[in-house]
């Protein structure tokens, strides 16, 4: 069995009961392990949306400053590795194999114990991640929950600082059907007199984050009500704004991701990054603009193809596909046409997702990509039986992306959306040879 087959043994997220709430896996494993996350100074990063982006944007601006940053995320778009980086470079194969053969045993012995049962795939890779980090000695680890905060397999470190982007309808049934609910289980990353820095705007989760901030003593900072910003130009490849933040004026800001919940996501990032300016001190202002104009996070409103132009959004949940509607809304005068191709997991709100974007469209091509819990493109077409939208359903999904590419024009816009497998499998077809690496 090589390591990517141990790997794979464990059971994954919704595949065989994979999500297994609670900590006492992880922490029995470090223990053994000599508890390696304790040796890395760590952001931890929580978020419906945007958590991906934000950590993006923070490992660009402290690898800008000449810092050794590793980035945990998940899941990944091509392969395993990119789940494990170091100033944008995954882990290669020779040191995965290694920190596989460090945490076998250990993972082994827990598995024979009866109190602790045998982890799941989330749990053993987070233990990796931690080994693998310390390992190497970065100077800084912006770590990605996984899945909620509080019961997630990454809740058991002791950070630097806590991160919760955004609050969102998604896993309702792990984290809870009202924002509240779901903004208690985000607000478990906060840890006793650790500041926490929020980008969630909804005004029942944000008091649920700050009733856990102030039960736990944690210093709570809510940038986007500080911040004051303007947008000075926009297209398919940048955007710039105008910012001030902390008394502070950036003129010209260039963030290299698209949207104006990019915009959010650059403010909640860089109010953390100030805070940590005792820990980080070279950090300074040519760094964060090199961080946000080179920041690079594939598959959110990536731009892979001009004439026609192609872009690849990841949204997969209601806010994903409300953010992706409202910059469509905004760029797509400047095309003849707009094409959508979608494919979208069914446990989704699938229905509401569809009918929001579907108006913007002159034509939409349902398909169904090779995840398990793809939705077919008949399903999804459905949604929208009566209305007044081209729809063609096109079951295979490299048929479906290069029909709509070969039918627009040169001054159309195709948009390939709906789940973060459906973005994965478009830049394999559309992207060979540029996969993954960041």
């Amino acid at each position: 069995m090589n390591y990517m087959d141990y790997i794979n043994s464990f059971s994954k997220f919704k595949m065989g009961g994979g999500y297994r709430p609670g900590l006492e896996r992880v922490k029995a494993a470090l223990k053994e392990l000599g508890n390696p996350e304790r040796e890395v100074k760590i952001i931890h990063v929580a978020g419906t949306n945007g958590k991906g982006s934000t950590s993006a944007m923070m490992a660009s601006i402290l690898k800008q400053a000449g810092y050794r940053v590793g980035f945990y995320s998940s899941p990944h778009l091509h392969h395993f590795r990119e789940r494990f980086r170091i100033n944008g470079v995954p882990i290669s194969k020779e040191e995965l194999e290694l920190m596989v053969k460090k945490v076998k045993p250990v993972i082994e012995e827990i598995s024979k114990d009866p109190k602790l049962g045998r982890p799941s795939f989330f749990e053993v890779v987070t233990v990796i991640a931690f080994v693998y980090f310390a390992y190497k000695k970065v100077d800084a680890l912006v770590l990605e929950v996984g899945l909620g905060g509080r019961l997630d397999a990454t809740n058991v470190v002791y950070p630097l600082i806590s991160v919760i982007t955004s609050i969102g309808h998604d896993h309702t049934e792990y984290l809870g059907t009202t924002l509240s609910e779901i903004a208690f289980e985000k607000a478990g990353i906060i840890k006793e007199n650790v500041a926490v820095v929020t980008g969630v705007q909804d005004k029942e989760a944000f008091a649920t984050i700050e009733k856990v901030a102030k039960d736990k003593n944690a210093p709570l900072y809510a940038p986007l009500r500080e911040a004051e910003w303007t947008k000075k130009e926009e297209n398919l490849i940048k955007q710039k704004i105008d910012l001030t933040l902390e008394s502070q004026f950036y003129h010209d800001l260039e963030i290299g991701l698209l949207g104006e919940h990019q915009i959010r996501n650059a403010i909640v990032a860089l109010k953390t990054i100030l805070l940590l300016k005792e820990h980080f001190p070279a950090v300074d202002e040519q760094a964060i603009r090199r961080g946000f104009k080179e920041v690079k996070w594939p598959g959110r409103l990536e731009l892979i193809r001009e004439n026609p132009s192609v872009l690849l959004d990841g949204a997969h949940n209601i806010e994903g596909i409300e953010a992706l509607a409202l910059f469509l809304e905004r760029v797509k005068n400047n095309f003849d046409h707009l094409y959508l191709v979608m494919s979208i997991l069914k446990d989704k709100d699938v229905d509401p997702m569809v009918r929001r974007i579907a108006p913007l469209a002159s034509g939409i091509i349902f398909t169904q990509n090779h995840n398990l819990r793809a939705s077919s493109g008949e399903d999804l077409a459905r949604i929208l039986e009566g209305e007044e939208v081209d729809i063609k359903v096109i079951p295979d999904f490299a048929t479906a992306i290069h029909k709509a590419i070969i039918e627009a024009k040169s001054s159309d816009l195709v948009c390939i959306t709906g789940s973060l497998y459906t973005i994965a499998e478009a830049r394999e077809i559309l992207l060979p040879g540029d996969q993954g690496i960041l």
